[in-house]
């Protein structure tokens, strides 16, 4: 069976949600959860790195394993495989950098990734 899972950087921050696309017929669902709106993403991550002085990069990772994670629970025996194909849609920001911490998982764990930088031409 092949799958082609698409991993979405702007929801990866709200709670590292991911979501899935199903290809060819196999649909695989994710647990539902509470999203941010991006809005108190922001204001969320200000109190951690203003007040807390945790570094961006950090809930950057934080966010990107925690999303992988998820993503391998949808799979079979839930793991990477060569076969394994997985979308990366990163946004600008931060949300991107949680989408390319998902990539680098999905890569150094055996997995073919494509990642896709969404990005306005006004910036």
């Amino acid at each position: 069976m092949n799958r082609l899972l698409a991993v979405s950087s702007m929801v990866t921050s709200s709670l590292s949600a991911i979501t899935s696309a199903a290809v060819k017929g196999a649909v695989a669902a994710a647990p539902p959860m509470k999203v941010s709106t991006c809005d108190q993403m922001r204001r969320c991550d200000k109190n951690a790195t203003d007040k807390y002085s945790i570094p961006s990069a950090l809930l950057m990772e934080n966010a990107g394993i925690t999303s992988y994670r998820c993503l391998t629970e949808l799979l079979p025996n839930s793991r990477m495989t060569p076969q394994t194909k997985v979308l990366v849609v990163c946004g600008p920001g931060n949300n991107g950098g949680d989408g390319f911490v998902v990539a680098r998982y999905v890569h150094s764990n055996g997995g073919q990734v494509r990642v896709i930088l969404l990005n306005s031409r006004e910036k």
